[in-house]
């Protein structure tokens, strides 16, 4: 379906808009890549975001008038391994104007997990990958591109500083979620995440497995129960009135946030994490 609305975008021609010509045109298949050129683009580029807020990035599928403005688009960026088949399927008809962050330094999946954005310094090669395009299109400003792609690198290495010394000293390093969104995270920062469901968040977990996790946290002492924003917390709640745990929420950064940016609701998830995990 994508390829033959692009094909039909193709034929019915249009230009940008005049009043964007002079900035790069830039699509990205979803929130953690549209916040990246954003802060990389800055006022020297136009950047439209394919998932729509509260929307779930797996299940995207394009109108009609987001593939016009991918061909109108000058480069479209967005993450591979059948994370987001509609754009996948788009992309694999744009030729060089399609840019898959995956294989990128510190960009590849483990498993099926493609949660990659939730690691600050995972992001850090996302931010090189675009960086490097932006500078390549826009050759007059790519100092600019340079100096910003530097700040960011800056602002996501004290990210992770901060996760490191509030993490680095937690009562408990389980991670029970209500599923396996947080891997990336858990893994750079010493916790074992325990999900619920797996990697895909609308599948139903079996009684079987809801029995398991009710008896990790008993046994492990477990205080909190996670479960994410745009997601049910039903089955979060479910083991915790079973067991006595709290629940709080962690956002997974699929979409865009209600409020303020990625670097806020990842430090909203720090709070969540530090309180829930007992750090200290």
């Amino acid at each position: 379906m994508a390829l033959a609305l692009l094909g039909a975008a193709a034929c019915s021609g249009g230009e940008p808009p005049a009043a964007s010509s002079s900035r790069v045109q830039v699509a990205a298949a979803f929130y953690p890549l549209a916040w990246v050129a954003e802060r990389v683009g800055g006022g020297n580029a136009d950047v439209i975001d394919l998932t729509p807020q509260g929307a779930e990035p797996h299940d995207v599928e394009l109108t009609s008038d987001q593939v016009v403005a991918v061909t109108q688009a000058d480069v479209m960026f967005y993450l591979g391994g059948g994370f987001q088949p509609a754009v996948e399927e788009l992309a694999s008809g744009m030729g060089e104007g399609a840019v898959d962050v995956l294989g990128s330094e510190g960009v590849e999946f483990v498993g099926e997990d493609p949660h990659v954005w939730l690691d600050p310094l995972r992001m850090l090669g996302i931010v090189e990958v675009v960086a490097g395009r932006l500078a390549a299109l826009d050759q007059g400003r790519a100092a600019a591109y340079k100096t910003k792609a530097a700040s960011l690198t800056r602002e996501l290495e004290a990210l992770d500083a901060d996760f490191r010394a509030v993490l680095g000293h937690c009562e408990q390093r389980e991670l029970v979620t209500s599923h396996e969104a947080f891997g990336y995270l858990a893994e750079s920062y010493g916790l074992v995440q325990v999900g619920i469901a797996g990697i895909d968040s609308a599948a139903e977990p079996s009684p079987q497995r809801l029995a398991e996790v009710a008896r990790f946290v008993d046994e492990h002492d477990v205080a909190t129960v996670f479960f994410e924003r745009l997601l049910s917390p039903r089955i979060a709640q479910t083991i915790a009135e079973e067991t006595g745990a709290a629940t709080a929420v962690l956002d997974p950064l699929e979409s865009r946030p209600q409020a303020g940016d990625y670097t806020a609701a990842m430090r909203l998830n720090l709070v969540a994490l530090e309180e829930g995990l007992g750090c200290r």
